[in-house]
This record gives structure tokens, sequence and C-alpha cells, in this order.
């Protein structure tokens, strides 16, 4: 299979994936009887580079592993207001380990041997930011938060 194919392939998969993971989390939020738990508000902007980080994936989840992640993807000013499911704004407090992702696809100009066009898949943000080792962490209160990101290409 042509590279471009299996690019396109990839996500493809990675988009079945995430709402299929979205699917069964609606299904068993609403087929266990249990409430959505108590959540705090959580919002912010990302900038890169003192720039707003447009289109960019905002992830918290929990250091201590109980309940689930909440997300967000960034607007065309950098701004982010998590989610914990659809229609559940916000994130249970607790400390967190963030990751910002943004992947970028580009065609290169050329065709594989099957006709479609090649396509290359990078990260803008720099993996120190979207790895989840631990160097970006944020604190969630009951009252919620307002919290920045603001990256570097070049982190020190």
């Amino acid at each position: 299979m042509a590279k471009g194919a299996k690019l396109t392939q990839l996500l493809w998969q990675e988009m079945v994936c995430v709402a299929l993971a979205i699917f069964v989390g609606l299904v068993c939020v609403g087929c266990s009887g249990k409430k959505v738990p108590d959540l705090a508000a959580v919002r912010g902007r990302v900038t890169l580079d003192r720039e707003p980080l447009v289109g960019a994936t905002v992830t918290f989840a929990r250091q201590d592993g109980a309940g689930r992640s909440a997300s967000a993807v960034t607007t065309e000013s950098g701004e982010y207001k998590l989610q914990y499911l659809p229609g559940y704004s916000g994130a249970m407090p607790g400390e967190y380990d963030v990751t910002i992702r943004k992947t970028i696809v580009t065609e290169t100009g050329r065709k594989d041997r099957m006709g479609f066009p090649e396509q290359q898949i990078r990260e803008l943000v720099p993996p120190s930011y979207a790895g989840g080792d631990g160097k970006l962490t944020a604190s969630v209160s009951e009252s919620g938060e307002t919290i920045d990101f603001d990256l570097v290409s070049q982190p020190k």
C-alpha cells in the first residue's frame, strides 16, 4: 500500500476509534444508572510562540486514574473549554497530566501508484507537550479554573 493511502487509512482508523470510544462512554453512562460526577468548569487559552494555537487537542488525564479524562479542541483564538462527555462541560476536581497535540496533514504534491495524493503527517507541538509524561500538569478545584498554556517551539 502506498504511503499516502496508509496515512489516510490511519487517520480514518483513528477517527473510527475516537467515535467508538465516545459511543461506548455514552452507552456506559446512559445504562449504568450512575450520575455524571460533579464537574468544575475548566477553560483557558493555548499559545505556541505567543500565537494562538488553533485546532489543537487539549486533554486532561487524572493522575490518580479515577474517572475519565476531559478534552477540548482550541478555537481560532486558541481558547478551549473542557468537555467531560458530550453535553457535559468541565472536569472532575483533582490533579491532571495535560497533553496538547496539533497534527498537520499536508499533501506532498506527488501521487502514489494508485493515483492518490501522497500525504505527510507531522506534529506541530513539540513532543514534550504532547507526550503525557508529566511535563504539563494542572490542578482543578471544585470552583473551576482558567488555565492558560504558553508553549514554545524549542522548549528548554
